[in-house]
């Protein structure tokens, strides 16, 4: 049974029987939504037993989450073999799989089993009821999915002193999380086949230039990257644009409209199959957030923000809306999607794939490119006329949508201001001189030239730098808060975290055979081989090397070395064994093996 699950997960949409939304909520997908659940839920677990490991202050408390109840404890999941921590690759090679991957293979494993020979186990009487819950629920015409809570995620220090924050919701019933979730998968089945090809965020497992994929900011850097090997030689103009507070700002009117619209015709392709249900459970994720009833109107609470944990929060907003210029007045639409909920990537292709229809048919096939990730947008062509022309055209139906890009800006190339603009008119994509154009192009984190060399956009090397730094000072301030436990894991602490963030839980024995999914050094494997990214990389070495040697000496000055063994405070010797920390646990190294893998 759990080999067929696994078979079903990978086929492609598009291969799967087109069926009602209550005849796709079966037993295996709640399973699956319910144990890729437990398994994030065993992550943020697993920080906080961390943070305990080296500090004696923090207190662990058992969570109390609904969804601990419906699985099996963590010490009753099947052990995986040798066989089942490894997928062999296309060239035959083996490859680990990533640590969530093996823990939601592991549980599903157990309930699979269990549910074939241990029917009455406690959780699995409590998991039947809620999968018989979520069908119920799923099908009930006078079934509302309820608000969600707003996180406040620190995202920049204001001029004004105030700490800007991200409102990320969480859907805190378990029930309406998975039937989001679910609707997600159904409604991305049915509608994906009338999106445009070239738009990459959000998309589900599918056809895509000939292959199988998902698509992803990768697949955008290879596109490029073709489009330029076709016309080397040619003049290459530019366009960019992305737009302002998008997931804030989005019109719950015309969200409605374009999706009843999609819903319409897949209908009238599927005469015989109903869609009420997944229409009301969609209306009502609109229903259940708006900006400014949920968000807007906590700024003036301070209570809220003091029990967030900061006190001088604030979330932003675009100032002014004007019906003159063709964007809604926020005061007379309810606007804006949940950021961080299941449907709401979905909801950006739905609003936007009417903006694509109106350029697509206006692209010369062999010398235009158009791509789209979310609501950033990149356009090529060899014509600078026809470019302007497009990018007019891509600007006036964002205004159709009631959708506010930045607006352009007259900039320098080359220069800072030029690298923060967020829009760009057409200018050329030069070889060489920048009075006539910028020869890099950034595009979804990365950078390209003309020669064809990709490198890391600047602001993510300087992100990057301050995460390492971020991740030793929040770590000691544990410490400072806390009764740091005398044993050394203070400095493993900081050393494990600071490498796993880089290129995830490498090892001596496993770093040849490990996939890096999820560590920083994966979201870049786009890179080529050039001297400009392997300076970046070796930068980004060196950074974490000064910060872990700085942190040692700190906790040295603090009464004990890096081994947990007491020492005279202000003591700055080096220990006599130093731990590796070379080829296995460099970016540099990793950089190196996805280049010579491709």
């Amino acid at each position: 049974m759990l080999q067929s699950y696994f078979n079903q997960q990978e086929l492609p949409l598009f291969f799967i029987t087109m069926e009602s939304f209550a005849e796709f909520v079966t037993d295996v997908r709640i399973i699956d939504c319910i144990c890729r659940k437990r398994v994030s839920e065993a992550q943020k677990r697993h920080k906080l037993h961390h943070q305990k490991s080296f500090s004696k202050g923090v207190i662990y408390i058992q969570p109390s989450n609904e969804i601990y109840n419906l699985t099996p404890p963590r010490r009753e999941w099947k052990h995986l073999g040798a066989n089942g921590r490894y997928i062999e690759l296309s060239n035959g090679k083996k490859q680990l799989i990533t640590t969530y991957d093996r823990n939601l293979k592991s549980l599903l494993w157990t309930i699979n089993e269990d549910r074939r020979t241990n029917k009455e186990t406690p959780y699995l009487v409590a998991l039947n009821n809620f999968i018989s819950t979520v069908k119920q629920k799923a099908v009930d015409k006078d079934y509302s999915l309820s608000s969600p809570r707003v996180i406040p995620i620190f995202k920049k220090k204001r001029k004004d002193g105030k700490s800007e924050c991200r409102p990320i919701c969480l859907f805190e019933n378990l029930c309406d999380s998975v039937i989001i979730s679910l609707a997600n998968k159904y409604l991305s089945k049915i509608f994906d086949k009338y999106f445009y090809e070239d738009s990459l965020a959000f998309r589900p497992k599918r056809m895509f230039h000939g292959k199988i994929v998902t698509t992803c900011h990768h697949d955008a850097v290879t596109l490029i990257s073709e489009y330029l090997s076709k016309h080397k030689k040619r003049r290459i103009y530019v366009a960019e644009c992305d737009m302002q507070k998008f997931y804030d700002t989005v019109d719950h009117e015309i969200v409605s409209q374009e999706f009843l619209n999609l819903l319409s015709i897949v209908k009238t392709n599927n005469p015989s199959i109903s869609f009420d249900d997944i229409a009301r459970i969609f209306l009502s994720y609109l229903d259940c957030y708006d900006f400014q009833r949920d968000v807007l109107i906590k700024n003036g609470d301070n209570n809220y923000w003091r029990n967030q944990g900061i006190p001088n929060g604030a979330f932003s907003w675009i100032d002014l809306f004007s019906n003159d210029d063709g964007i809604v007045d926020s005061k007379k639409y309810t606007l804006g999607v949940p950021q961080g909920g299941a449907l709401s990537g979905l909801i950006a292709n739905i609003v936007i794939n009417k903006v694509d229809k109106t350029v697509v048919p206006n692209l010369h096939s062999k010398n235009d490119l158009y791509v789209r990730y979310c609501d950033d947008m990149l356009l090529l062509s060899t014509n600078k006329k026809r470019c302007k022309k497009l990018f007019k055209q891509y600007s006036q139906s964002l205004e159709t949508v009631h959708l506010r890009p930045h607006l352009p800006e007259k900039v320098t190339f080359g220069t800072k201001e030029y690298w923060n603009s967020k829009t760009k008119s057409v200018y050329q994509w030069s070889m060489y001189n920048r009075q006539l154009g910028s020869r890099w192009i950034g595009f979804v984190g990365y950078e390209i030239n003309r020669n064809g060399e990709i490198r890391i956009r600047k602001s993510s090397i300087k992100k990057e730098k301050r995460k390492q730094k971020k991740i030793v000072s929040d770590i000691f301030e544990l410490t400072y808060k806390k009764t740091r436990a005398n044993d050394g894991s203070l400095e493993s602490s900081y050393r494990g975290t600071l490498m796993s963030m880089a290129v995830g839980r490498a090892t001596l024995w496993n770093y040849e055979y490990l996939n890096n999914e999820f560590c920083w050094i994966n979201g870049f494997k786009m890179l080529n081989d050039n001297p400009i990214v392997k300076t970046q990389i070796r930068d980004l070495d060196r950074c974490r090397n000064h910060v872990v040697k700085r942190s040692n000496k700190r906790l040295s000055r603090l009464g004990t070395n890096v081994f947990g063994e007491i020492i005279q405070a202000g003591d700055s010797k080096e220990p006599s064994y130093i731990r590796y920390y070379g080829k296995p646990f460099s970016y540099y190294y990793h950089y190196l093996k996805n280049v010579t893998s491709k």
